[in-house]
């Protein structure tokens, strides 16, 4: 069985549950966390049908299914089209060259299938995006599969790709964490004096959260911090990866990405106004905290 990694991500214990609330143990083969696919095996009785992943590519404008769990209801089946057969989220966190339908999923339908009607599987639900205000209109993206997916050969094999971290994290409120994610250049003393976060006039990565026991806490990072009146206190300002400029956390996590777990990288970091360079260890996200 096929699913979205986001879905089992930081699982102890897995277990299937059919139509009939029966409750199936379940290992996982192989993983690739950041194509948010994973491999699992089910011990399903025989009797039990399955679908058949696609041997053709879907078309744009193709009527298709999607089976999910969306706000806890179980096994819910919604219809769509495909609307784009190759497209990117623009964020490095998440799968690259994905799907879009107009299907209006859930929160919880993460992992369902994209079933065509022939009755083939053609993808994996892997995030939403939300627009429209008022409005409200949901976009679908999948991580399309077929049956010669090099992807799938590899998670047969047992391979367990892990995405690297540093344990630094970006959460602000809305609506500053959109805009503060991948903040162009020179926008950035603009928005620092508009939000008030006294981020400096040199553009770079900042964050808000360091998780404890990561990369970044034992190399010392130093996440935002605001006293009483409001006024920073701490809070590095990474400019470079490896020499590799960056000006935003969306540029810091691409260049982050280009490394595995367990390399060394330097950081360039700004801290009170002062450069300083820090190595850290990158670690597997799943032993960063994030």
């Amino acid at each position: 069985m096929v699913s979205a990694y986001h879905v089992i991500f930081g699982a102890k214990n897995l277990s299937a549950l059919t139509l009939d609330k029966k409750r199936y143990p379940v290992e996982v083969v192989g993983y690739d966390d950041r194509a948010d696919l994973a491999l699992l095996h089910v011990n399903l009785p025989a009797s039990l049908p399955s679908l058949p992943l696609a041997t053709v590519r879907p078309t744009v404008g193709e009527l298709t299914l999607t089976i999910g769990n969306g706000n806890g209801e179980f096994l819910q089946a919604k219809t769509g089209r495909v609307t784009t057969l190759e497209t990117t989220s623009g964020r490095p966190d998440f799968p690259a060259s994905v799907m879009q339908l107009d299907t209006q999923i859930l929160p919880g339908d993460g992992g369902g299938p994209i079933i065509t009607a022939r009755g083939e599987v053609v993808g994996v639900v892997s995030f939403l995006a939300v627009s429209g205000g008022q409005s409200r209109r949901v976009t679908a993206y999948a991580v399309p599969l077929m049956q010669n997916d090099a992807r799938l050969a590899e998670l047969r094999r047992g391979v367990k790709r892990d995405a690297p971290s540093s344990g630094v994290d970006l959460k602000l409120l809305p609506p500053l964490a959109t805009e503060a994610y991948a903040l162009p250049a020179e926008k950035f003393v603009e928005f620092s004096q508009r939000s008030k976060l006294d981020l400096g006039t040199t553009p770079g990565a900042f964050f808000t959260q360091v998780a404890p026991g990561s990369p970044a806490a034992r190399a010392g990072l130093q996440p935002l911090q605001f006293d009483r009146k409001g006024k920073r206190t701490a809070g590095d300002i990474v400019t470079a990866v490896n020499g590799q400029r960056v000006v935003n956390f969306s540029d810091f996590l691409s260049a982050v990405y280009r490394y595995q777990p367990g390399e060394v990288i330097t950081l360039t970091v700004l801290r009170a106004g002062r450069p300083l360079e820090v190595k850290l260890t990158l670690v597997a996200r799943a032993q960063a905290g994030n």
